[in-house]
C-alpha cells in the first residue's frame, strides 16, 4: 500500500513537472523578431614597409577619431632571470618618462591638451602601444609616437616610481 502510494506520488510529480514544460509555447511562436541586418565587414588595407613592418588600415569615416595599435614582438619572456619585471617596468617608463623631444610631463600636458591618449602595455610575448586621438591631430601624434619609440627617456625617478607600483 505504502509503495503504491509512493509510486503514484512520483508519477504525479513527474507529470506536473514535465507537463508544465510541454505546455509552454516556443518563444518563436510568441514573439515576432525582425530580420537581422546583414553584417558588413570593413575593407582592410594592408601595406608592408621597407623595414618589413606590416600595416593594416581599417577606415570608418563616420567617426572623427583614429585608433592605432602597434604590436611589437618583445616581452617579459626575454627578461634575464636576475631582472624579472624588466619588460613591465620598461613599458611603463617609456610612456611616463617620455622621449627626447617630449619629456614625460610635457608629453602628459600635450596629450591632455589634444584630448589624446597613448598607452603602452607589456605582457609575456608582446608590447602593445595604443593611441586614440582626433583625425586632425594625426601628424602631431605620429611625431610623438615615432619619437617615443625611437628615443625614449628613462628618468631615474620614473623608474623608481614604476618599481614601487609594480
Amino acid at each position: 500500500m505504502k509503495r503504491t502510494h509512493i509510486i503514484k506520488n512520483f508519477a504525479f510529480f513527474f507529470l506536473v513537472i514535465f507537463g508544465v514544460g510541454f505546455a509552454q509555447k516556443n518563444p518563436k511562436e510568441i514573439f515576432q523578431y525582425p530580420p537581422l541586418h546583414a553584417i558588413q565587414m570593413p575593407k582592410i588595407a594592408e601595406a608592408v614597409l621597407k623595414n618589413h613592418m606590416r600595416l593594416f588600415l581599417v577606415e570608418d569615416p563616420q567617426y572623427p577619431t583614429i585608433d592605432i595599435r602597434i604590436m611589437i614582438h618583445t616581452g617579459s619572456v626575454y627578461d634575464p632571470p636576475e631582472k624579472v619585471g624588466l619588460a613591465s617596468i620598461a613599458g611603463t617608463v617609456i610612456r611616463t618618462g617620455g622621449s627626447q623631444k617630449f619629456p614625460g610631463d610635457v608629453l602628459d600636458a600635450l596629450l591632455e591638451t589634444l584630448g589624446a591618449r597613448i598607452e603602452i602595455e607589456m605582457d609575456q610575448t608582446m608590447a602593445m602601444v595604443s593611441a586614440s586621438f582626433l583625425k586632425e591631430d594625426i601628424d602631431k601624434i605620429l611625431e610623438i609616437l615615432v619619437d617615443l619609440l625611437r628615443y625614449p627617456l628613462f628618468p631615474e625617478e620614473k623608474i623608481e616610481l614604476a618599481k614601487i607600483e609594480q
